[in-house]
């Protein structure tokens, strides 16, 4: 009787483990300042956090290679991975000078969408030399925040989708690995089901002053009080002269 129930009790855990997609989970990472929600049979883990690295390399008995790929990506915060492991969800955010030109999508002018374009196809022609097959538009969220939307079949015949925008002079971006050919229909969807609930908790912050134009400003000023004192002197000095 005992060893009929260990299938079952194994079969109870695993349905636990890794459940249909029945429900949304809601994720809120005040740290990294947005909330996302994932269907139930994604596994979504901080990927900044060691211990669940931990805890998921062990769920799915990840091989060292495997894991590597998974966890060691640059600025990457949050990794989901799905329970079929067909789709892979990672977020990332970071800075460089671009992003701080930029600060808020929306007041990007031609030059800096340009290259800001240029940054995903880059980051893109990883998995393809042939980039004159990305798919490129810019559209709204939910929560009304402009993004670019950028989509790639790789040459390994994986489905990639980036989702990027910027928001207080740094890049979120949303890059999507789907494996599946077969459901790639289906999984798109998803994919952009996920995306839609993605939004930036952080409020808006001002434009820091330029660096640059706070030089000319205090070079004005040094420039102006040297030329009055400079015109004070000369009226000075022919004054006593006059006095003479």
């Amino acid at each position: 009787m005992k060893r009929k129930l260990i299938p079952l009790f194994l079969a109870a855990l695993l349905a636990l483990l890794l459940p249909t997609r029945l429900f949304a989970i809601d994720y809120s990472y005040d740290q990294h300042g947005f909330t996302i929600t994932f269907p139930d049979n994604y596994h979504v883990i901080d990927a900044t956090n060691t211990a669940e690295r931990a805890a998921l390399t062990e769920l799915y008995d990840l091989s060292p290679t495997t894991a590597k790929d998974l966890f060691q990506v640059p600025d990457q915060v949050i990794l989901g991975l799905r329970s079929d492991r067909q789709v892979i969800a990672r977020i990332m955010i970071s800075t460089d000078k671009l992003s701080e030109q930029i600060w808020t999508l929306d007041e990007a002018d031609d030059d800096q969408l340009k290259a800001y374009e240029d940054r995903i196809i880059g980051l893109l022609s990883a998995h393809s030399s042939d980039t004159d097959d990305i798919g490129q538009t810019y559209i709204a969220s939910e929560s009304d925040t402009k993004f670019l939307k950028m989509t790639l079949t790789g040459q390994d015949n994986k489905h990639y989708i980036y989702y990027s925008t910027v928001h207080n002079g740094k890049y979120y971006d949303l890059k999507f690995e789907n494996f599946d050919f077969r459901t790639r229909g289906k999984a798109l969807n998803e994919i952009d089901d996920i995306y839609q609930t993605f939004s930036i908790t952080e409020a808006p912050q001002k434009r820091p002053a330029s660096p640059g134009l706070n030089w000319v400003v205090i070079s004005a000023g040094t420039f102006g009080i040297i030329l009055i004192l400079s015109v004070v002197l000369i009226i000075v000095v022919r004054s006593t002269k006059s006095l003479k």
